[in-house]
């Protein structure tokens, strides 16, 4: 009697155990619907999603040919809703996946459902914003520099009228916000142009009627010299312009630099009426790469609001930033170091890409 009563009570509890694995039991998961169901590429986004049988240990995420979006501030709000959000910056565009995972609580198991294209990335659109410089005549080649948004390696850039359409014949995508393009203008006819650009997704931006081309200038006759005349030279600014020099990790105009500083400033005023001030920001070989970038950026902003606070067009003034790459003497010592913290100022009739502006 009491070995029955000994197993009847064996059984009992293996029964309530098995009770108890049932009641703690993961279930599956069900979705029904992603609410919105699409983003932009450049967007944070809060998503509602609806289903069954969701747990408060839930996970959630984007999935797209093996790449993965996890879903943040993940919210249980009931059995059939949580609430998430996606971080869609420079995430691939196109179709993704919806994966929600319940987890059970004592055995960590997870048990995931799978909606099929639940979620779309939309790609955003380029756009300018300003170009410079706006005008040049048609007996050039011209170099543009074009301010806007969302420019990639294989963005197109086009001057175009209702009847003509004229192709970069080469481009420099610095970021996503600026790009320099270069277009032929020989022989085009003279007019009000758009510029455009396009992402090889085939969106596209476009700055209505931004771009003035101009007939060639007509020269007058060249004046008769007599032989009681003489030709003075025609001087070349950029011979007269002086490099400025910076303290080690500086980026303030030293006081026994305003005598040079003052001369460029006097030449300038003289020569450059219409012209574009490029600046070459550079630093010594000591730090590294990126940081050098951003220090000799600030030595040619230095000298560019200078330039500025004494009356010159800011727009005309161009910042070249190449940090330890360009040497002006070679060595690592004191002296070499000393000449190579500087920004070099030149004189351009035309807007030069960052690597001409090397070779003035």
């Amino acid at each position: 009697m009491r070995i029955k009563l000994l197993i009847i009570s064996v059984l009992a509890v293996v029964m309530l155990f098995t009770m108890g694995l049932v009641a703690v039991a993961c279930p599956t998961p069900t979705i029904s619907s992603i609410s919105p169901n699409s983003g932009l590429d450049n967007s944070v986004i809060t998503a509602v999603i609806e289903g069954t049988k969701f747990r408060k240990n839930v996970q959630v995420s984007l999935s797209q040919n093996g790449e993965e979006i996890i879903a943040t501030d993940v919210k249980f709000i009931s059995t059939k809703k949580i609430e998430c959000t996606f971080d869609l910056n420079y995430q691939k565009s196109g179709s993704w996946d919806l994966v929600v995972t319940n987890i059970a609580k004592y055995t960590k198991k997870p048990k995931t459902a799978v909606l099929k294209g639940a979620f779309t990335i939309i790609a955003t659109a380029p756009s300018i914003s300003s170009i410079t410089p706006d005008k040049a005549s048609n007996d050039r080649s011209v170099a543009i520099l074009i301010k806007g948004s969302n420019f990639n390696s294989e963005s197109v850039f086009i001057i175009k009228n209702e009847v003509t359409g004229i192709v970069a014949s080469s481009t420099t995508v610095n970021s996503a916000e600026e790009a320099t393009a270069q277009f032929n203008l020989k022989g085009i006819d003279p007019d009000t142009y758009s510029i455009a650009v396009t992402n090889a997704d085939g969106r596209q931006g476009v700055l209505e009627d931004a771009f003035t081309v101009s007939e060639t200038p007509v020269k007058e006759a060249p004046k008769t010299v007599t032989k009681t005349e003489t030709k003075q030279p025609e001087v070349n600014p950029n011979s007269l312009l002086k490099s400025i020099f910076f303290d080690f990790d500086d980026y303030s105009i030293r006081n026994d630099q305003q005598a040079a500083v003052e001369a460029n400033l006097n030449v300038l005023r003289q020569y450059a009426a219409d012209k574009y001030i490029v600046l070459g920001g550079h630093a010594d070989e000591r730090g590294s790469r990126e940081y050098n970038i951003d220090l000799s950026a600030q030595r040619a902003e230095a000298i560019k609001q200078f330039l500025v606070d004494n009356g010159f067009d800011a727009s005309r003034i161009i910042i070249y930033a190449y940090g330890k790459d360009y040497p002006a003497k070679k060595g690592s010592t004191e002296e070499a170091w000393s000449f190579n913290r500087r920004v070099d100022v030149a004189i351009w009739d035309s807007l030069p890409s960052k690597n001409q502006a090397l070779k003035q």
